[in-house]
Protein backbone atom coordinates (compact mmCIF):
# COMPACT_ATOMS: atom_id res chain seq x y z
CA UNK A 1 0.00 0.00 0.00
CA UNK A 2 1.52 3.61 -0.91
CA UNK A 3 1.98 6.05 2.23
CA UNK A 4 0.13 9.27 2.32
CA UNK A 5 2.52 11.58 3.77
CA UNK A 6 1.44 13.99 6.51
CA UNK A 7 0.47 16.89 4.79
CA UNK A 8 -1.78 15.14 2.14
CA UNK A 9 -3.89 13.20 4.73
CA UNK A 10 -7.47 14.05 4.14
CA UNK A 11 -8.38 15.52 7.41
CA UNK A 12 -6.07 18.41 6.95
CA UNK A 13 -6.69 18.91 3.19
CA UNK A 14 -10.12 18.71 2.01
CA UNK A 15 -11.89 19.69 5.36
CA UNK A 16 -14.51 21.55 3.14
CA UNK A 17 -15.93 18.13 1.55
CA UNK A 18 -16.27 17.28 4.94
CA UNK A 19 -20.08 17.14 6.61
CA UNK A 20 -21.38 19.10 9.90
CA UNK A 21 -22.05 16.03 11.01
CA UNK A 22 -18.45 14.53 10.39
CA UNK A 23 -16.88 17.95 11.30
CA UNK A 24 -19.10 17.71 14.59
CA UNK A 25 -17.58 13.78 15.06
CA UNK A 26 -14.54 14.84 14.68
CA UNK A 27 -14.82 17.52 17.66
CA UNK A 28 -16.43 14.84 19.93
CA UNK A 29 -13.44 12.41 19.75
CA UNK A 30 -10.97 15.15 19.83
CA UNK A 31 -12.55 16.58 22.74
CA UNK A 32 -13.39 13.71 25.01
CA UNK A 33 -9.64 12.91 24.43
CA UNK A 34 -8.23 16.04 25.37
CA UNK A 35 -10.40 16.17 28.85
CA UNK A 36 -11.60 12.38 29.81
CA UNK A 37 -8.67 12.56 32.48
CA UNK A 38 -10.54 15.10 34.32
CA UNK A 39 -13.36 12.69 34.18
CA UNK A 40 -12.13 10.82 37.36
CA UNK A 41 -11.43 13.94 39.81
CA UNK A 42 -13.28 14.36 42.99
CA UNK A 43 -15.20 17.50 43.96
CA UNK A 44 -13.19 20.39 44.84
CA UNK A 45 -13.04 24.19 46.28
CA UNK A 46 -16.20 25.94 44.82
CA UNK A 47 -17.93 22.43 44.03
CA UNK A 48 -18.03 21.35 47.55
CA UNK A 49 -19.43 24.85 48.52
CA UNK A 50 -22.34 24.72 45.55
CA UNK A 51 -22.58 20.88 45.34
CA UNK A 52 -22.25 18.90 48.49
CA UNK A 53 -22.61 21.79 51.05
CA UNK A 54 -25.34 23.18 49.30
CA UNK A 55 -28.76 22.55 51.73
CA UNK A 56 -30.81 23.25 49.29
CA UNK A 57 -29.54 20.27 46.60
CA UNK A 58 -31.80 18.20 46.24
CA UNK A 59 -34.69 20.64 46.29
CA UNK A 60 -35.78 21.44 42.58
CA UNK A 61 -38.44 23.67 43.38
CA UNK A 62 -38.53 26.25 40.34
CA UNK A 63 -40.27 29.00 42.39
CA UNK A 64 -38.09 29.06 45.35
CA UNK A 65 -34.99 28.58 43.19
CA UNK A 66 -35.83 31.76 41.08
CA UNK A 67 -36.75 33.52 44.37
CA UNK A 68 -33.26 32.76 46.62
CA UNK A 69 -30.74 32.03 43.71
CA UNK A 70 -28.76 34.82 44.63
CA UNK A 71 -25.53 35.63 46.59
CA UNK A 72 -25.59 39.48 48.22
CA UNK A 73 -24.66 40.69 51.23
CA UNK A 74 -24.87 45.29 50.98
CA UNK A 75 -22.37 44.65 54.75
CA UNK A 76 -19.63 43.20 53.03
CA UNK A 77 -18.18 45.21 50.32
CA UNK A 78 -15.89 41.90 49.62
CA UNK A 79 -18.83 39.65 48.59
CA UNK A 80 -20.08 40.47 44.97
CA UNK A 81 -23.64 40.23 43.79
CA UNK A 82 -24.83 37.23 41.82
CA UNK A 83 -28.38 35.92 40.96
CA UNK A 84 -27.84 33.17 38.77
CA UNK A 85 -31.03 30.91 39.00
CA UNK A 86 -30.26 28.64 35.87
CA UNK A 87 -26.53 27.64 36.93
CA UNK A 88 -28.72 26.51 40.77
CA UNK A 89 -31.54 24.70 38.41
CA UNK A 90 -28.37 23.28 36.49
CA UNK A 91 -26.97 22.15 40.14
CA UNK A 92 -30.30 20.60 41.12
CA UNK A 93 -31.02 18.67 38.06
CA UNK A 94 -27.29 17.01 38.40
CA UNK A 95 -28.11 16.04 41.37
CA UNK A 96 -31.12 14.53 40.61
CA UNK A 97 -29.21 12.39 37.72
CA UNK A 98 -25.36 11.52 39.68
CA UNK A 99 -26.06 12.22 43.90
CA UNK A 100 -23.01 13.64 45.07
CA UNK A 101 -20.62 11.20 42.43
CA UNK A 102 -18.68 13.87 40.93
CA UNK A 103 -17.63 11.94 37.53
CA UNK A 104 -21.16 12.46 36.00
CA UNK A 105 -20.35 16.17 37.14
CA UNK A 106 -17.37 16.04 35.01
CA UNK A 107 -18.62 14.48 32.61
CA UNK A 108 -21.74 16.93 31.89
CA UNK A 109 -19.08 19.98 31.67
CA UNK A 110 -16.98 17.96 29.00
CA UNK A 111 -19.87 17.40 27.01
CA UNK A 112 -21.38 20.97 27.15
CA UNK A 113 -18.02 22.45 26.13
CA UNK A 114 -17.68 20.30 23.13
CA UNK A 115 -21.28 21.45 21.95
CA UNK A 116 -19.61 25.05 22.21
CA UNK A 117 -16.88 24.33 20.23
CA UNK A 118 -19.66 23.02 17.41
CA UNK A 119 -21.78 25.95 18.03
CA UNK A 120 -18.24 28.30 17.14
CA UNK A 121 -17.89 26.30 14.46
CA UNK A 122 -21.45 27.07 13.02
CA UNK A 123 -21.15 30.41 13.89
CA UNK A 124 -17.66 31.13 12.07
CA UNK A 125 -19.03 28.86 9.47
CA UNK A 126 -21.88 31.62 8.74
CA UNK A 127 -19.41 34.63 9.13
CA UNK A 128 -16.76 33.53 7.45
CA UNK A 129 -19.18 32.79 4.53
CA UNK A 130 -18.66 28.77 4.71
CA UNK A 131 -15.06 28.54 5.31
CA UNK A 132 -15.20 25.11 7.07
CA UNK A 133 -11.22 25.32 7.06
CA UNK A 134 -11.06 28.84 9.13
CA UNK A 135 -14.36 28.17 10.98
CA UNK A 136 -12.78 24.29 12.07
CA UNK A 137 -9.27 25.82 13.18
CA UNK A 138 -10.86 28.35 15.18
CA UNK A 139 -13.53 26.17 16.73
CA UNK A 140 -10.55 23.24 17.34
CA UNK A 141 -8.27 25.94 18.69
CA UNK A 142 -11.63 27.09 21.33
CA UNK A 143 -11.88 23.50 22.15
CA UNK A 144 -8.39 22.33 22.90
CA UNK A 145 -6.51 25.71 24.68
CA UNK A 146 -5.27 24.90 27.78
CA UNK A 147 -7.02 27.77 29.38
CA UNK A 148 -10.46 26.48 28.93
CA UNK A 149 -9.34 23.82 31.72
CA UNK A 150 -10.52 26.41 34.58
CA UNK A 151 -14.32 26.33 33.20
CA UNK A 152 -13.72 22.26 31.94
CA UNK A 153 -12.19 20.42 34.36
CA UNK A 154 -13.68 22.54 37.49
CA UNK A 155 -17.23 21.30 38.36
CA UNK A 156 -18.31 24.68 39.47
CA UNK A 157 -16.77 25.88 36.12
CA UNK A 158 -19.77 24.88 34.13
CA UNK A 159 -21.30 28.88 34.92
CA UNK A 160 -18.82 29.44 31.82
CA UNK A 161 -19.97 26.46 30.07
CA UNK A 162 -24.03 27.10 30.35
CA UNK A 163 -23.81 30.53 29.73
CA UNK A 164 -21.54 30.07 26.92
CA UNK A 165 -23.74 27.82 25.49
CA UNK A 166 -26.71 30.36 25.35
CA UNK A 167 -24.82 33.15 24.21
CA UNK A 168 -23.23 31.31 21.41
CA UNK A 169 -26.64 29.51 20.34
CA UNK A 170 -28.58 33.08 20.85
CA UNK A 171 -25.94 35.03 18.40
CA UNK A 172 -26.16 31.73 15.95
CA UNK A 173 -30.34 31.62 15.74
CA UNK A 174 -29.79 35.57 15.41
CA UNK A 175 -27.19 34.82 12.57
CA UNK A 176 -29.26 32.39 10.99
CA UNK A 177 -32.15 34.91 11.12
CA UNK A 178 -30.82 37.41 9.10
CA UNK A 179 -30.43 35.04 6.09
CA UNK A 180 -33.58 34.19 5.59
CA UNK A 181 -34.90 36.64 3.38
CA UNK A 182 -38.80 34.86 2.49
CA UNK A 183 -40.65 33.01 5.22
CA UNK A 184 -41.39 35.49 8.11
CA UNK A 185 -43.09 33.31 10.13
CA UNK A 186 -39.63 31.43 10.20
CA UNK A 187 -37.67 34.96 10.68
CA UNK A 188 -39.33 35.69 13.70
CA UNK A 189 -40.11 32.18 15.59
CA UNK A 190 -35.81 32.44 15.38
CA UNK A 191 -35.37 35.69 16.66
CA UNK A 192 -37.42 35.12 19.08
CA UNK A 193 -36.04 31.80 20.15
CA UNK A 194 -32.47 33.84 20.21
CA UNK A 195 -33.85 36.62 22.52
CA UNK A 196 -35.35 33.44 24.91
CA UNK A 197 -31.60 31.97 25.02
CA UNK A 198 -30.14 35.48 25.53
CA UNK A 199 -32.21 35.51 28.59
CA UNK A 200 -31.16 32.50 29.54
CA UNK A 201 -28.03 33.07 29.32
CA UNK A 202 -28.21 35.96 31.53
CA UNK A 203 -29.69 33.68 34.60
CA UNK A 204 -26.95 31.48 34.13
CA UNK A 205 -23.99 34.49 34.51
CA UNK A 206 -23.88 38.17 34.22
CA UNK A 207 -21.42 37.96 31.74
CA UNK A 208 -24.10 37.18 29.30
CA UNK A 209 -24.86 41.28 29.14
CA UNK A 210 -22.73 41.11 25.88
CA UNK A 211 -24.35 39.50 23.36
CA UNK A 212 -26.48 42.78 22.54
CA UNK A 213 -23.48 44.65 21.71
CA UNK A 214 -21.50 42.13 19.86
CA UNK A 215 -24.88 41.55 17.77
CA UNK A 216 -24.44 45.28 17.00
CA UNK A 217 -20.84 45.10 16.61
CA UNK A 218 -21.51 42.27 13.82
CA UNK A 219 -23.98 44.37 11.89
CA UNK A 220 -21.38 47.21 11.89
CA UNK A 221 -19.18 45.18 10.67
CA UNK A 222 -20.96 43.04 7.88
CA UNK A 223 -23.94 45.36 7.26
CA UNK A 224 -26.55 43.21 4.99
CA UNK A 225 -30.05 44.39 6.35
CA UNK A 226 -31.91 48.08 6.16
CA UNK A 227 -30.71 50.10 8.98
CA UNK A 228 -34.76 50.30 9.92
CA UNK A 229 -34.97 46.15 10.47
CA UNK A 230 -31.53 46.44 12.40
CA UNK A 231 -32.29 48.68 14.67
CA UNK A 232 -35.51 46.49 15.57
CA UNK A 233 -33.86 43.68 15.63
CA UNK A 234 -30.68 45.19 17.60
CA UNK A 235 -33.70 46.89 20.16
CA UNK A 236 -34.95 43.76 21.23
CA UNK A 237 -31.72 42.72 22.75
CA UNK A 238 -31.65 45.62 24.52
CA UNK A 239 -35.30 45.22 25.45
CA UNK A 240 -34.76 42.01 26.99
CA UNK A 241 -31.49 42.67 28.54
CA UNK A 242 -33.45 45.88 30.68
CA UNK A 243 -36.35 43.78 31.47
CA UNK A 244 -33.69 41.56 33.16
CA UNK A 245 -32.66 44.67 35.09
CA UNK A 246 -35.87 45.38 36.46
CA UNK A 247 -36.82 42.25 37.00
CA UNK A 248 -32.91 41.78 39.23
CA UNK A 249 -33.79 45.10 40.87
CA UNK A 250 -37.12 44.34 41.77
CA UNK A 251 -36.31 40.39 43.18
CA UNK A 252 -33.04 41.03 44.68
CA UNK A 253 -32.73 45.03 45.30
CA UNK A 254 -29.28 45.59 42.87
CA UNK A 255 -28.49 45.84 39.45
CA UNK A 256 -24.62 45.94 39.72
CA UNK A 257 -22.21 46.55 43.01
CA UNK A 258 -22.07 49.88 43.83
CA UNK A 259 -18.66 50.38 42.31
CA UNK A 260 -18.55 54.06 42.07
CA UNK A 261 -18.64 54.46 45.90
CA UNK A 262 -15.14 54.66 46.42
CA UNK A 263 -13.81 56.49 43.83
CA UNK A 264 -10.04 56.04 44.76
CA UNK A 265 -9.98 52.41 44.51
CA UNK A 266 -11.91 52.87 41.30
CA UNK A 267 -9.77 54.74 39.84
CA UNK A 268 -6.56 52.23 40.72
CA UNK A 269 -9.07 49.56 39.06
CA UNK A 270 -9.11 51.18 35.98
CA UNK A 271 -5.52 51.97 35.94
CA UNK A 272 -4.83 48.29 36.18
CA UNK A 273 -6.63 47.03 33.20
CA UNK A 274 -4.34 47.63 30.31
CA UNK A 275 -1.98 45.39 32.25
CA UNK A 276 -4.83 43.00 33.16
CA UNK A 277 -5.80 42.98 29.18
CA UNK A 278 -1.92 42.17 28.39
CA UNK A 279 -1.57 39.74 30.71
CA UNK A 280 -4.82 37.76 29.48
CA UNK A 281 -3.35 38.37 25.76
CA UNK A 282 0.10 36.74 26.96
CA UNK A 283 -1.99 34.08 28.35
CA UNK A 284 -3.26 32.95 25.73
CA UNK A 285 -0.67 32.92 23.51
CA UNK A 286 1.95 31.82 25.95
CA UNK A 287 -0.40 29.56 28.59
CA UNK A 288 2.79 28.85 30.49
CA UNK A 289 1.68 29.60 33.92
CA UNK A 290 -2.10 28.93 34.01
CA UNK A 291 -3.43 28.50 37.89
CA UNK A 292 -6.14 29.00 40.12
CA UNK A 293 -7.22 32.06 41.87
CA UNK A 294 -5.17 34.32 39.15
CA UNK A 295 -4.94 37.98 40.87
CA UNK A 296 -4.16 41.25 39.86
CA UNK A 297 -2.58 44.06 42.24
CA UNK A 298 -3.83 47.43 41.58
CA UNK A 299 -1.21 48.94 43.52
CA UNK A 300 1.44 47.63 41.31
CA UNK A 301 2.87 50.47 38.76
CA UNK A 302 0.60 51.16 36.45
CA UNK A 303 2.80 53.18 33.27
CA UNK A 304 4.70 50.58 31.63
CA UNK A 305 1.62 48.07 31.09
CA UNK A 306 -0.25 51.10 29.91
CA UNK A 307 2.11 52.39 27.59
CA UNK A 308 2.56 48.36 26.09
CA UNK A 309 -1.12 48.62 25.22
CA UNK A 310 -0.73 51.66 23.90
CA UNK A 311 1.97 50.34 21.46
CA UNK A 312 -0.37 46.86 20.91
CA UNK A 313 -3.28 49.38 20.26
CA UNK A 314 -1.21 50.81 17.91
CA UNK A 315 0.32 48.21 16.30
CA UNK A 316 -2.95 46.42 15.76
CA UNK A 317 -4.46 49.48 14.18
CA UNK A 318 -1.82 50.01 11.76
CA UNK A 319 -2.19 46.29 10.56
CA UNK A 320 -6.01 46.66 10.21
CA UNK A 321 -6.02 49.98 8.08
CA UNK A 322 -3.21 48.40 5.87
CA UNK A 323 -5.29 45.31 5.59
CA UNK A 324 -7.33 45.02 2.48
CA UNK A 325 -10.75 46.63 3.23
CA UNK A 326 -12.87 43.18 2.39
CA UNK A 327 -10.81 41.22 5.16
CA UNK A 328 -10.38 44.38 7.53
CA UNK A 329 -13.94 44.07 9.00
CA UNK A 330 -13.08 40.36 9.73
CA UNK A 331 -10.27 42.24 12.52
CA UNK A 332 -12.10 44.66 13.77
CA UNK A 333 -14.78 41.94 14.43
CA UNK A 334 -12.52 40.24 16.25
CA UNK A 335 -10.71 42.43 17.66
CA UNK A 336 -14.21 44.38 18.85
CA UNK A 337 -15.21 40.79 20.16
CA UNK A 338 -12.65 40.16 22.78
CA UNK A 339 -12.77 43.68 24.08
CA UNK A 340 -16.62 43.73 24.53
CA UNK A 341 -16.55 40.40 26.08
CA UNK A 342 -14.18 41.01 28.24
CA UNK A 343 -15.55 44.10 29.78
CA UNK A 344 -17.61 42.76 32.38
CA UNK A 345 -14.85 41.34 33.88
CA UNK A 346 -12.36 44.06 33.93
CA UNK A 347 -13.34 44.83 37.09
CA UNK A 348 -15.31 48.45 36.65
CA UNK A 349 -17.43 46.59 38.66
CA UNK A 350 -15.17 45.27 41.47
CA UNK A 351 -14.15 41.38 41.57
CA UNK A 352 -12.19 41.22 44.72
CA UNK A 353 -9.91 38.69 45.68
CA UNK A 354 -8.42 40.50 48.90
CA UNK A 355 -7.44 43.88 49.66
CA UNK A 356 -5.73 44.97 46.46
CA UNK A 357 -5.62 41.94 44.60
CA UNK A 358 -8.14 41.50 42.04
CA UNK A 359 -8.96 38.90 40.68
CA UNK A 360 -8.72 38.32 36.66
CA UNK A 361 -9.82 34.43 36.32
CA UNK A 362 -8.99 32.43 33.54
CA UNK A 363 -12.26 30.98 32.95
CA UNK A 364 -13.04 35.02 32.10
CA UNK A 365 -11.60 34.37 28.93
CA UNK A 366 -13.95 31.48 27.75
CA UNK A 367 -16.03 33.93 25.34
CA UNK A 368 -13.27 36.46 24.56
CA UNK A 369 -10.79 33.61 23.40
CA UNK A 370 -13.16 33.63 20.77
CA UNK A 371 -12.26 37.08 19.38
CA UNK A 372 -8.59 36.74 19.34
CA UNK A 373 -9.16 33.75 17.52
CA UNK A 374 -10.89 35.31 14.66
CA UNK A 375 -8.88 38.06 14.71
CA UNK A 376 -5.40 35.69 14.60
CA UNK A 377 -6.91 33.76 11.64
CA UNK A 378 -8.38 36.89 9.69
CA UNK A 379 -4.74 38.11 9.85
CA UNK A 380 -2.74 34.42 8.53
CA UNK A 381 -5.58 34.47 6.14
CA UNK A 382 -5.08 37.95 4.65
CA UNK A 383 -1.25 38.54 5.22
CA UNK A 384 0.53 35.01 5.31
CA UNK A 385 1.39 33.72 2.05
CA UNK A 386 1.28 29.64 2.44
CA UNK A 387 -0.76 26.95 1.23
CA UNK A 388 -3.13 25.26 2.59
CA UNK A 389 -1.24 21.95 3.12
CA UNK A 390 1.35 24.26 5.15
CA UNK A 391 -1.46 26.07 6.92
CA UNK A 392 -3.33 22.69 7.90
CA UNK A 393 0.06 21.32 9.38
CA UNK A 394 0.65 24.61 11.36
CA UNK A 395 -2.92 24.55 12.77
CA UNK A 396 -2.70 20.57 13.44
CA UNK A 397 0.63 21.28 15.35
CA UNK A 398 -0.52 23.89 17.99
CA UNK A 399 -3.86 21.67 18.25
CA UNK A 400 -1.65 18.87 19.56
CA UNK A 401 0.68 21.10 21.67
CA UNK A 402 -2.74 22.69 23.48
CA UNK A 403 -4.05 19.25 23.48
CA UNK A 404 -0.82 18.07 25.46
CA UNK A 405 -0.73 21.25 27.63
CA UNK A 406 -4.50 20.33 28.57
CA UNK A 407 -4.04 17.31 29.13
CA UNK A 408 -1.52 18.17 31.67
CA UNK A 409 -3.49 21.09 32.91
CA UNK A 410 -6.32 18.93 33.94
CA UNK A 411 -4.05 17.17 36.25
CA UNK A 412 -3.89 20.02 38.44
CA UNK A 413 -7.59 19.41 39.17
CA UNK A 414 -7.30 16.09 40.73
CA UNK A 415 -7.05 17.23 44.30
CA UNK A 416 -6.74 20.47 46.20
CA UNK A 417 -3.31 20.22 47.10
CA UNK A 418 -2.13 20.14 43.57
CA UNK A 419 -4.76 22.69 42.63
CA UNK A 420 -3.46 25.10 45.63
CA UNK A 421 -0.04 23.99 45.47
CA UNK A 422 0.23 25.39 42.31
CA UNK A 423 -1.84 28.36 42.75
CA UNK A 424 0.72 29.50 45.42
CA UNK A 425 3.15 28.64 43.48
CA UNK A 426 2.39 31.50 40.88
CA UNK A 427 0.59 33.80 43.59
CA UNK A 428 2.96 33.57 46.63
CA UNK A 429 1.36 36.90 48.13
CA UNK A 430 -2.02 35.40 48.12
CA UNK A 431 -3.42 34.67 51.44
CA UNK A 432 -6.14 32.91 50.58
CA UNK A 433 -4.18 30.37 48.78
CA UNK A 434 -1.68 29.99 51.60
CA UNK A 435 -4.93 29.25 53.67
CA UNK A 436 -6.81 26.48 51.62
CA UNK A 437 -3.57 24.93 50.79
CA UNK A 438 -2.58 24.64 54.38
CA UNK A 439 -6.51 23.05 55.13
CA UNK A 440 -5.73 20.85 52.09
CA UNK A 441 -2.53 19.26 53.80
CA UNK A 442 -4.53 19.57 57.01
CA UNK A 443 -7.37 16.92 55.94
CA UNK A 444 -4.40 15.06 54.20
CA UNK A 445 -2.65 14.60 57.75
CA UNK A 446 0.52 16.79 56.76
CA UNK A 447 0.31 18.69 59.39
CA UNK A 448 3.80 20.46 60.16
CA UNK A 449 3.22 21.59 56.39
CA UNK A 450 -0.65 23.34 57.47
CA UNK A 451 1.54 24.89 59.73
CA UNK A 452 4.19 26.89 57.24
CA UNK A 453 1.13 28.04 55.27
CA UNK A 454 -1.45 28.85 58.01
CA UNK A 455 1.83 31.04 59.18
CA UNK A 456 2.21 32.60 55.71
CA UNK A 457 -1.24 33.30 55.34
CA UNK A 458 -1.54 35.09 58.86
CA UNK A 459 1.25 37.10 58.21
CA UNK A 460 -0.46 38.39 54.87
CA UNK A 461 -3.58 39.20 56.62
CA UNK A 462 -2.48 40.52 59.38
CA UNK A 463 -0.44 43.03 57.63
CA UNK A 464 -4.12 43.77 55.28
CA UNK A 465 -5.64 44.52 59.14
CA UNK A 466 -3.22 46.96 59.79
CA UNK A 467 -3.43 48.48 56.26
CA UNK A 468 -7.03 48.69 56.67
CA UNK A 469 -7.64 50.45 59.84
CA UNK A 470 -10.78 52.77 59.91
CA UNK A 471 -11.97 50.95 56.86
CA UNK A 472 -15.03 48.67 56.61
CA UNK A 473 -13.00 46.01 55.26
CA UNK A 474 -10.99 45.47 58.34
CA UNK A 475 -13.35 43.49 60.16
CA UNK A 476 -13.21 40.85 56.99
CA UNK A 477 -9.47 40.61 57.54
CA UNK A 478 -9.59 40.16 61.43
CA UNK A 479 -12.08 37.02 60.87
CA UNK A 480 -9.57 35.46 58.32
CA UNK A 481 -6.82 36.19 60.88
CA UNK A 482 -9.27 34.66 63.70
CA UNK A 483 -10.30 31.45 61.38
CA UNK A 484 -6.08 30.93 61.11
CA UNK A 485 -5.82 30.88 64.68
CA UNK A 486 -8.43 28.63 65.38
CA UNK A 487 -7.26 26.08 62.08
CA UNK A 488 -3.65 26.34 63.55
CA UNK A 489 -5.17 24.97 66.74
CA UNK A 490 -5.84 22.24 65.23
CA UNK A 491 -3.03 21.19 63.30
CA UNK A 492 -1.01 21.53 67.16
CA UNK A 493 -3.69 19.10 68.53
CA UNK A 494 -3.27 17.16 65.57
CA UNK A 495 0.45 16.97 66.70
CA UNK A 496 0.14 16.53 70.43
CA UNK A 497 1.44 19.89 70.79
CA UNK A 498 -1.28 21.22 73.34
CA UNK A 499 0.38 24.29 74.95
CA UNK A 500 1.00 25.80 71.31
CA UNK A 501 -3.22 25.05 70.21
CA UNK A 502 -3.90 26.74 73.76
CA UNK A 503 -2.20 30.11 72.30
CA UNK A 504 -3.65 29.94 68.96
CA UNK A 505 -7.15 28.87 70.10
CA UNK A 506 -6.67 32.39 73.28
CA UNK A 507 -6.09 34.15 70.10
CA UNK A 508 -8.90 33.19 68.13
CA UNK A 509 -11.05 33.95 71.16
CA UNK A 510 -9.75 37.43 71.90
CA UNK A 511 -10.83 38.14 68.43
CA UNK A 512 -14.39 36.36 69.06
CA UNK A 513 -14.86 35.86 72.55
CA UNK A 514 -19.22 35.05 71.73
CA UNK A 515 -17.80 31.92 69.85
CA UNK A 516 -19.40 28.99 70.94
CA UNK A 517 -16.87 26.84 68.69
CA UNK A 518 -13.80 28.18 69.97
CA UNK A 519 -14.59 27.94 74.04
CA UNK A 520 -15.34 23.91 73.07
CA UNK A 521 -12.35 23.18 71.44
CA UNK A 522 -10.21 25.19 74.66
CA UNK A 523 -12.26 23.03 76.54
CA UNK A 524 -11.52 19.80 74.47
CA UNK A 525 -7.33 20.69 74.70
CA UNK A 526 -7.70 21.46 78.32
CA UNK A 527 -8.70 17.53 78.77
CA UNK A 528 -5.52 16.84 76.74
CA UNK A 529 -3.73 18.68 79.33
CA UNK A 530 -5.73 16.52 81.88
CA UNK A 531 -7.14 19.54 83.28
CA UNK A 532 -10.59 18.72 83.67
CA UNK A 533 -12.10 21.83 85.74
CA UNK A 534 -10.89 24.34 83.24
CA UNK A 535 -12.35 21.74 80.39
CA UNK A 536 -15.50 22.30 82.17
CA UNK A 537 -15.73 25.59 82.76
CA UNK A 538 -15.02 26.21 79.07
CA UNK A 539 -18.01 23.77 77.98
CA UNK A 540 -20.56 25.50 80.35
CA UNK A 541 -19.08 29.02 78.66
CA UNK A 542 -20.02 26.75 75.05
CA UNK A 543 -23.07 26.02 75.95
CA UNK A 544 -24.77 29.20 77.16
CA UNK A 545 -23.56 30.88 74.65
CA UNK A 546 -25.48 28.19 72.34
CA UNK A 547 -27.54 26.07 73.70
CA UNK A 548 -27.78 23.70 70.60
CA UNK A 549 -24.16 22.68 70.67
CA UNK A 550 -24.45 19.16 71.50
CA UNK A 551 -20.85 18.84 71.17
CA UNK A 552 -20.20 20.93 73.84
CA UNK A 553 -23.23 19.26 76.02
CA UNK A 554 -20.90 15.71 75.43
CA UNK A 555 -17.75 16.88 76.43
CA UNK A 556 -19.56 18.62 79.59
CA UNK A 557 -21.27 15.16 80.71
CA UNK A 558 -17.64 13.77 80.15
CA UNK A 559 -16.55 15.97 82.69
CA UNK A 560 -18.86 15.07 85.25
CA UNK A 561 -18.27 11.57 84.55
CA UNK A 562 -14.48 12.17 85.02
CA UNK A 563 -15.21 13.90 88.42
CA UNK A 564 -17.39 11.51 89.51
CA UNK A 565 -21.24 13.35 88.82
CA UNK A 566 -22.96 10.52 87.50
CA UNK A 567 -26.20 11.81 88.07
CA UNK A 568 -25.46 15.04 86.68
CA UNK A 569 -23.48 13.56 83.65
CA UNK A 570 -26.71 10.99 83.58
CA UNK A 571 -28.85 13.75 82.90
CA UNK A 572 -27.40 15.85 80.50
CA UNK A 573 -26.75 12.63 78.40
CA UNK A 574 -30.70 11.32 78.46
CA UNK A 575 -31.67 15.11 77.30
CA UNK A 576 -28.90 14.80 74.20
CA UNK A 577 -29.75 11.29 73.34
CA UNK A 578 -33.63 12.70 73.02
CA UNK A 579 -32.41 15.33 70.85
CA UNK A 580 -30.33 12.88 68.77
CA UNK A 581 -30.40 9.18 69.34
CA UNK A 582 -28.05 8.89 66.61
CA UNK A 583 -24.94 10.67 67.49
CA UNK A 584 -22.41 8.10 68.18
CA UNK A 585 -20.18 9.74 70.76
CA UNK A 586 -23.22 11.28 72.88
CA UNK A 587 -24.78 7.22 72.49
CA UNK A 588 -21.58 5.81 73.45
CA UNK A 589 -21.15 7.79 76.47
CA UNK A 590 -24.48 7.48 77.67
CA UNK A 591 -24.20 3.46 77.40
CA UNK A 592 -21.03 3.26 79.37
CA UNK A 593 -22.25 5.79 82.12
CA UNK A 594 -25.20 3.72 82.15
CA UNK A 595 -23.26 0.25 82.87
CA UNK A 596 -21.06 1.80 85.21
CA UNK A 597 -24.21 3.22 87.34
CA UNK A 598 -25.84 -0.10 86.87
CA UNK A 599 -22.79 -2.10 88.66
Amino acid sequence: MKSVPFLRWPILTRISQLSFSQISLCLCVIGLAAYSNAIFHPFVHDDIVFIQNNPEIANLNIGSIIKQASMFDDSDPGVNTYYRPLLEIFYRLQYKLFGFNPYGYHFINIVFHIFNSILIFRVMNFIFNGSKRVALGIALLFLLHPVQTESVACVSGISNLVFGFFVLSSFYLYLTSTNIKQHRTIKITLYLAALFLFLAGLLAKEQAVVLPVLVMLYAICFPGQPRKRLVLEVGGFLLALAGYFIFRKWLIGVVVNPFWQYPQELFLRLLSIPGTILMYLRVLFWPGDLHYYRSTDILRPYFLPSLGLLALMIFVIRIIYRTQAHERRYLIFGAGWFIVSLLPVLNIIPLINEYSLILTAEHFLYLPMVGVLIFVFSLGRSRVKVSSYQAAAAIGVIAVVFMSLTVRQNTYWKGEIPLFERAVRFQQDFGRAHKLLAMAYYFDGQYSKAIEHYQRALIIMGSYVEKSKGSQARQAYLNFVKDIHFDLGHCYVALKMFEQSQRHYHKALDLNPQSDLIHNNLGTNYIHMGNIEMAKSYFEKAVTLNKSNLMAWNNLAYCYIQQGDKKKALEILESLIKWDSQNRSIRDNYQKLLLDVNK
